[in-house]
């Protein structure tokens, strides 16, 4: 034998030996050793507690979830202490438990120096966590690098345990298998018949690990399942953003069937008051494991219904030790737990339980002790809690949802539900081919939003009911390019592929047209309010409601009202687009015309827009007095445009469709002034009814959701959407023959009018009214009983239009305080309109500070005049004024020039003092007058001593009682102060403030009232005299007027002052309170001052009143 044999035995030895050494190799390479701590650990020198170490978040944006996480761990350690606390076998003794806990202030990097103190100051055995993936994660960076077990209740994101680190657990399966639960929730859903297959899905998620995760399980699901599910929004956000709105719009563009988002609890809370508030709905919603909380549901109540939720703990899971730890939890903390508690609960147990296993404070036996745990009364579902190899815990997730009773049921998986899933509320799907590009591209956009405001609505008040159930309103939309051939295609495809419950119509005659031929096909209802042809009401069509009147009437308003003005525009030119809306409203035009006697002297048809040119440079030598124009948006800029080019100047100018829409200013800017336009509504008209309210009502909300002025598209597409809304209410069916049936009993009025069919479907009671362009603004001309302007007649020549004049108002406070800037605000309203060439601009609030700012940008933007109407504005326009020499400042309420381009304005206020004081004078019975005044001011005193002299010229005995209030503006303040007045015997009351509180006084006392700065009859109905009124109209108009007409220099001073027989100021009217004798006395006054018989300060220069300062006799008051 050789001496390198060896035996069988020896053998076998060594073979044991290599793979025990390469076992020990492979476990070295995966499992690298801390050197530090691998090495036996001595244990603490007699510890007298195992410390337990936190930090959460008990303020910030997560201080909801870390409360109750501090909430559960120390209900978990007390159960511990409460039995003498763990035993540690390597003492032979039980040791308590002490927490420290420290506040994060939900802020990631503070946590993660918390964990930092924690172990390195209070040298804590063992640490749990904070709640939300991203403050848990930086925390595991600290407890790995000092390797110490840590131990979580939330934290779920996978990346976490993929690092490598032996000492970092938790109790929260992976997000991601979370989402892939939701989604199997879902797919049952779908087998059900509950949701639709494909299922297209809106999701956003936080762009964190916790979100990746997300976005991971749910693409899972998708491509293994295909045909369940299509994404069609795919979007991550910034965890904390403070503004979810411009995400939002994209998921309501996605026209998704269900919205899935990974939130954490603050970003959640904006994400879904954002969600409701732009009306967003869908079959199913789910922020992750966001929408159960206490606090979701005060913050929303019924708007969190139905959603649904993934959670890892729930207290409605049916297990014993589930149901002992909410009685302990709701004992101890008077509420019951959220899964915020269960988790960290859990955790708490977890750490506890492997201590305990451990018998030892040695870190790296009690990290063994986490990996071998097998918790087997665990409250997780399934009642075992282990832990895999990552340190993750493995375990079913839970689907709950919320339910309108407050409860929030676990609805998935199948063997611990404790109840079924509901979808939220049912849909009523329309659908709609309409003009999103192409020729009516503008009009459709218009129509889309009138549709869309109405969704929006009518989503947020709950939705329609239709029988006993609400249902949410889904629109889905095609573009048909504004080809009528393709409304056809898709308005088929709507009605059987999508299935669509009823139809929204398009937008044009010839759209519509085609629409409706494929609804009276399958019998679908169609609303419509884009199509006016007559071609469209007498085909026989029984499926079709139209809200618009007749093309063929469109001119009609505009031709009654031109009969009657002089001299009549007698020789009128129509020239048409060549499609079916603008042929009928250009032929029923001419038949208009011809019956009211005028001569029509041109009938042209255009195909493009190229030919206009031509046409209108013929047309120029026919010198037509009128020239309709009926066509479309984009074809009327055109038109415009060309007449301004080739100088076509008639008398008037009419077109269809775009005066309306404020967008035709916009793009042609004074070019659009004088231009008459058929509307079919605007609002500013007498309407009322259901869902919107007035027309003013509905304007308002269209303008704060779209930031614009609606037109009458707009309008009439809400109007077809209320409509359907009444008619499936009347219906309480989604019967489409139970519908079509409703809508032709339909008789309502609403925010559009009267909505009332005939026998063809037409709307036959709303009248049309016609507006007229007057600087930039839509005014109602005609009929006149609907009219809020006069006619702007003739037409200038495009050469004569005088050139914009900007003049600009600013005010101190609020016009809307019915005092001081309330009778500016009506002032500059009436210059305006007066002057047409002004372009007006009013700021209120503008004195302060920022004022200078203010004025600058208002010089800056070219405005040549521009009035301050405060005291305050001197040192403003003292400082800027020598900035812009070509500039006219007026200082309204000034005593003295401030610069050479600074000029002043004032009222004579002080003689219609004087008139209201011979009222109060003669009233008074037990002659006392009360007088609020805010400030103790020439200004004020002057009116004080005007009405003094007012009230002793017809009774020597009566006094004047001044109490100062402090403030132009202290209702509170000047209330208590008439109430004390009244109190001392006065039976009048009058006032210098800019509130009305006075007058509510003397109304509620039942003492007479003189209101000061405007007619506030209002606020005083039943004791109300007369009133001092500002009327700042005609020194404005005069001032701008000097400026335009260049004699402004020429005024004496540049100091405008305007009382009664200026018109600066003036006397309310008499109520009926007021003796006619009384009257007579004021009236014979006012006519002596006029006319410059009488002086209430006789021989006062203007820079003495200006100054005057002290009291008249029969004052009662002090003077600072």
């Amino acid at each position: 034998m050789s001496r390198f044999a060896i035996t069988k035995v020896q053998a076998i030895i060594l073979v044991v030996v290599i793979a025990a050494a390469a076992c020990a190799v492979f476990y070295l390479v995966t499992h690298p050793p801390n050197q530090a701590l691998e090495k036996a650990e001595p244990i603490k020198e007699e510890p007298e507690e195992i410390l337990i170490g936190t930090a959460v978040s008990l303020t910030g944006e997560e201080s909801v979830s870390g409360t109750c996480a501090r909430n559960a761990y120390e209900l978990a350690i007390k159960e511990v202490n409460d039995k003498g606390g763990i035993e540690m076998q390597e003492l032979g003794r039980k040791l308590p438990v002490r927490l420290i806990v420290y506040d994060d202030e939900s802020n990631p990097e503070k946590s993660a120096n918390l964990i930092e103190r924690l172990i390195i100051e209070d040298k804590v055995d063992v640490l749990l966590s904070s709640m939300t993936t991203p403050i848990v994660e930086p925390q595991t960076e600290a407890a790995g690098k000092h390797h110490i077990p840590f131990i979580s209740g939330s934290g779920a994101a996978s990346h976490i345990y993929s690092k490598g680190y032996r000492w970092i657990f938790t109790v929260c399966p992976s997000i991601e298998r979370g989402t892939i639960t939701l989604m199997d929730f879902i797919r049952e859903q779908q087998e059900e018949g509950n949701l639709p297959k494909p299922l297209k899905i809106a999701m956003v998620w936080e762009n964190t690990s916790h979100g990746k995760d997300f976005q991971n399980g749910v693409q899972q699901r998708v491509e293994e399942f295909p045909g369940n599910f299509e994404i069609v929004l795919d979007k991550s956000f910034t965890w904390m953003t403070t503004d979810f709105t411009p995400l939002l719009n994209e998921v309501k563009s996605a026209d998704a069937d269900v919205f899935l988002s990974d939130a954490h609890e603050a970003d959640f809370m904006l994400m879904h008051r954002q969600y409701t508030e732009l009306g967003l709905s869908h079959l199913l919603v789910s922020y992750g494991a966001r929408g159960s909380e206490e606090i979701a549901r005060e913050e929303f109540a019924s708007a969190v219904d139905y959603l649904v939720s993934i959670a890892w703990w729930s207290k409605d899971t049916p297990y014993p030790q589930v149901k002992d730890f909410i009685n302990k939890y709701e004992t101890t903390y008077g509420k019951p737990p959220e899964w915020y508690a269960g988790t960290p609960y859990e955790a708490a147990r977890a750490l506890l339980q492997a201590i305990e296993d451990a018998g030892s404070l040695n870190k790296a036996k009690i990290r063994d002790a986490l990996s071998y745990l097998d918790l087997s009364n665990s409250t997780v579902v399934g009642q075992h809690l282990s832990f895999k190899e990552n340190g993750q815990a493995d375990y079913p997730l839970l689907i709950i949802q919320n339910r309108p009773d407050g409860t929030s049921p676990i609805v998935y998986p199948a063997d611990v539900a404790t109840a079924k899933a509901t979808m939220p509320r049912p849909r009523v799907q329309f659908g709609c081919a309409l003009s999103l590009s192409g020729k009516f591209e503008e009009e459709g956009r218009l129509t889309e939003k009138g549709y869309e405001l109405w969704k929006d609505h009518v989503n947020s008040q709950g939705g329609i009911l239709i029988g006993n159930d609400r249902y949410l309103v889904n629109i889905l939309y095609y573009d048909d390019e504004s080809d009528p051939q393709k409304t056809a295609s898709l308005v088929e495809k709507l009605v059987t592929e999508d299935e669509v419950d009823f139809l929204l119509g398009p937008y044009s005659s010839s759209c519509v047209f085609e629409a409706a031929v494929v609804a009276e096909k399958y019998r679908v209802p169609m609303v419509q309010g884009g199509g006016a042809a007559e071609k469209i009401f007498t085909s026989g069509f029984k499926y079709s409601f139209g809200l618009l009147t007749l093309a063929g009437d469109y001119f009609k308003n505009i031709l009654e009202g031109a009969a009657s003005l002089e001299p009549k525009p007698n020789k009128v030119a129509i020239l048409s687009a060549s499609d079916l809306f603008s042929q009928s409203a250009a032929k029923g035009a001419k038949q208009h015309a011809e019956h009211l006697g005028f001569e029509v002297i041109s009938f042209t048809t255009f195909e493009k827009e190229e030919e206009l040119p031509s046409i209108l440079s013929d047309l120029k030598e026919h010198e037509p007095n009128m020239v309709l124009f009926s066509a479309h948006f984009r074809e009327a800029l055109s038109f415009v445009r060309t007449a301004k080019a080739v100088e076509l100047t008639p008398e008037m100018f009419g077109i269809t469709v775009a005066p309306p829409d404020p967008v035709f200013v916009e793009q042609l800017g004074k070019d659009a002034n004088y231009v008459f336009g058929p509307a079919q509504w605007a609002p500013d008209l007498p309407y009322y009814g259901p869902v919107f309210g007035s027309p003013e009502d509905y304007a308002q909300l269209f303008r704060d959701t779209f930031g614009k002025e609606p037109d009458y598209h707009a309008a009439a597409a809400t109007a077809c959407g209320v409509t359907y809304q009444l008619a499936l209410e009347k219906a309480s069916s989604l019967d489409r023959e139970d519908v079509r049936d409703a809508l032709v009993s339909l008789d309502a009025m609403t925010f559009y009018g009267r909505i009332k069919f005939n026998e063809q479907g037409r709307d036959i009671y709303k009248p049309m009214v016609a507006v007229q362009i007057q600087k930039g603004k839509r005014v109602i001309v005609w009929p006149e009983h609907l009219a809020t302007g006069s006619v702007k007649y003739p037409t200038p020549s495009w050469e004569e239009r005088e050139p914009v004049l900007k003049v600009a108002v600013l005010h101190y406070g609020s016009i809307e305080d019915h005092g001081w800037a309330y009778e500016a605000h009506l002032g500059a309203q009436g210059m305006a309109d007066a002057l047409p060439y002004v372009e007006l601009s009013e700021r209120k609030e503008a004195s302060g500070p920022e004022a200078p700012q203010i004025i600058r940008e208002y010089a800056d933007a070219g405005y040549k005049v521009i009035l301050g109407h405060d005291w305050g504005f001197g040192e403003y326009f003292e400082e800027v004024a020598p900035d812009y020499p070509d500039v006219i400042f007026m200082w309204g309420n000034g005593v003295e020039k401030k610069a050479p381009n600074v000029g002043i304005y004032y009222g004579g206020m002080y003689e219609a003092r004087f008139l209201t004081g011979i009222v109060a004078g003669a009233m008074t019975k037990t002659n006392k007058i009360g007088y609020p005044a805010a400030i103790p001011i020439p200004e004020v005193v002057r009116g004080i001593d005007a009405f003094a002299r007012g009230v002793a010229s017809v009774n020597p005995d009566a006094k004047v009682y001044v109490e100062w209030i402090g403030e132009w503006y202290n209702p509170p303040k000047e209330k208590e102060i008439a109430l004390s007045l009244i109190n001392k015997g006065c039976d009048v009351i009058t006032h210098h403030s800019d509130s009305y509180n006075s007058g509510e006084v003397a109304d509620e006392e039942g003492v007479y009232y003189i209101s000061y700065h405007s007619d506030m009859r209002r606020f005083a109905p039943h004791v109300f005299l007369t009133g001092a009124v500002w009327n700042w109209a005609p020194v404005m108009t005069d001032v701008v007027k000097a400026v335009r007409e260049g004699t402004w220099d020429e005024y004496p001073g540049q100091d405008w002052w305007y009382g009664l027989a200026e018109g600066g100021v003036k006397l309310a009217p008499f109520s009926d309170l007021v003796p006619e004798d009384v009257r007579e006395m004021v009236e014979e006054k006012k006519q002596a001052i006029i006319e410059g018989e009488f002086e209430v300060f006789p021989g006062m220069t203007d820079e003495e009143l200006r100054e005057i300062y002290y009291f008249e006799p029969n004052v009662v008051g002090e003077l600072p």
